[in-house]
């Protein structure tokens, strides 16, 4: 066989595991003012968390993202949404990704940006700093849930998550056991 029969074959191997990863029933909305500035300053009791997907592979696919369990925002294609973290410990994560959690303790008035990286058939989220966050944002739209598969609670416009435990600083990208 030749090797571009081959490289076919990887690549749609790697679509294929991009959409299996991806979940259905979720449907989002591009606004042309975001509820949060992701340069703003949070509230005196929050931090602002923002996660942001630059990549423009597998565009149409919508990746819900939870932190501690409660859905906060989904991508499509080139996006980012950010939501308030109250203060202590936060495990943000996204179906799919490997590494699949970042680990955070939030801090008042604390900004944090979480890239979620998609490359072929592998997606990561990975902590990054704000340098980083400006140069990614500038390519990429608002997104907002617009819908929900039954069963799932719809965000609010700007969602908020208390934080659980002590608050010390701190922020990790650990992988989830298997299975979870």
């Amino acid at each position: 066989m030749n090797a571009s029969f081959h490289l076919g074959r990887a690549l749609a191997a790697g679509a294929l595991a991009l959409l299996v990863g991806a979940c259905g029933g979720f449907a989002v909305t591009h606004p042309k003012q975001p509820p949060l500035d992701p340069f703003g300053q949070p509230p005196a009791t929050y931090a602002q968390v923002c996660v942001v997907r630059p990549a423009h592979i597998g565009a149409p696919l919508v990746f819900p993202v939870r932190d501690n369990g409660t859905l906060v925002g989904a991508t499509r294609g080139p996006s980012y949404f950010c939501y308030l973290a109250g203060v202590g410990h936060h495990s943000i994560t996204v179906e799919g990704a490997e590494p699949g959690e970042v680990r955070l303790t939030a801090q008042p008035v604390r900004r944090y940006f979480i890239e979620h990286e998609i490359a072929g058939n592998r997606r990561r989220l990975v902590a990054i700093d704000e340098s980083r966050a400006r140069q990614i944002l500038r390519d990429c739209d608002y997104a907002m849930i617009e819908a929900v598969p039954e069963g799932e609670a719809k965000p609010p416009a700007v969602p908020s998550v208390p934080g659980t435990g002590q608050a010390t600083e701190g922020v990790s990208t650990t992988p989830l056991p298997p299975g979870l």
